[in-house]
C-alpha cells in the first residue's frame, strides 16, 4: 500500500532540473530540448552525453541555455544520470529520455502539474508503445525514464556500482519498498525511437531484445518474479484508457 500524498506542491515556486542522458540522439536531441524549454518551471537543463560519437554534444551544446557535460566512454544510463543529479542546481529532478518521438510542452507541464498534486514521484506513461511491453510483460509505465522526484530521494536509491540498465528499476523499487506515493500521467501519443529505426533493421531489431530482456532479469535471471511483480504494482497506478487525450475509441 502506497502512503497517502504529501501537501500540495505550489506551481510558482518549484524549481526543476532537467536531466536527460543521452547516447547518439542527434536525430532526436533537440526535438525533445525544444518542449522542456517551452515549460516556466524548468529552470535548468543538463545533457549527459554518455560517450556518444554522433552530433549529440553539439547540438545540445548549440541549444540555447542547456548545460552539456561529454563523457569520453559510455558509462551506462545510471551512472550518466547520477552524474546530472550531481551537477543539478534544484531539488527537483526531471529526468527525460532523449529519445521520445512526439513529446510537447502539454506532456510535460502534465507530468509536473500531477507532481504538484503532492506525489513523491510521478511517471510519463509513454502511451504508444508496442504490445508486448504493455500488455504482457506490463512493463510500462514501469521503465519509462521520463519521470519527477525529489533528489533527496534520488539520493537513497540504493544504485549499484555495476548498474548500467537498472536505472528505472531500482527508483521503482526503493520507492514501493518505502511507501512512498507514486502517480503516473499519460502521454498516449509519446513513445521512444525503436532501436530497428535507428540502427540497419537486423541489428536494431537484436538491440531491442536485448535491452528488454536485460531490463526484464536486470538482476539475473532470479529477478525477472520480482520485476515483473513490480511492472504490475506500477501498471495498477495507470490511469484508464478514458484518461488518456485524444485517445481512439
Amino acid at each position: 500500500m502506497l502512503r497517502s500524498m504529501q501537501n500540495p506542491r505550489n506551481h510558482r515556486n518549484l524549481k526543476i532540473s532537467a536531466i536527460l542522458p543521452a547516447y547518439n540522439e542527434a536525430k532526436n536531441i533537440i526535438k525533445v530540448l525544444s518542449p522542456l524549454r517551452q515549460v516556466p518551471s524548468i529552470e535548468e537543463i543538463i545533457v549527459i552525453s554518455d560517450g556518444s560519437t554522433d552530433d549529440t554534444v553539439k547540438l545540445a551544446g548549440n541549444f540555447d541555455g542547456v548545460k552539456v557535460i561529454a563523457l569520453p566512454r559510455n558509462v551506462g544510463k545510471t551512472k550518466a544520470a547520477t552524474m546530472g543529479v550531481v551537477e543539478a542546481e534544484h531539488s527537483t529532478i526531471l529526468f527525460c529520455d532523449a529519445d521520445l518521438v512526439n513529446l510537447d510542452k502539454n506532456h510535460i507541464s502534465g507530468l509536473i502539474d500531477k507532481y504538484c498534486e503532492g506525489f513523491d514521484m510521478v511517471i510519463l506513461d509513454k502511451g504508444s508503445q508496442p504490445w508486448v511491453f504493455r500488455n504482457l510483460f506490463k512493463s510500462v509505465p514501469a521503465v519509462s525514464g521520463t519521470r519527477i522526484l525529489e533528489k533527496e530521494h534520488f539520493f537513497k536509491v540504493p544504485f549499484l556500482e555495476t548498474d548500467r540498465f537498472q536505472f528505472e528499476n531500482r527508483i521503482n523499487d526503493y520507492f514501493l519498498e518505502n511507501d512512498l506515493s507514486i502517480a503516473i500521467s499519460p502521454a498516449e501519443e509519446v513513445h521512444d525511437t525503436r532501436k530497428f529505426l535507428k540502427y540497419p533493421f537486423l541489428k536494431g531489431l537484436i538491440l531491442d531484445i536485448k535491452g528488454g530482456l536485460e531490463v526484464l532479469a536486470s538482476d539475473g535471471p532470479k529477478s525477472i518474479c520480482k520485476n515483473l511483480a513490480m511492472f504490475r504494482k506500477i501498471k495498477k497506478l495507470t490511469p484508464p484508457i478514458s484518461a488518456f487525450p485524444h485517445q481512439k475509441q
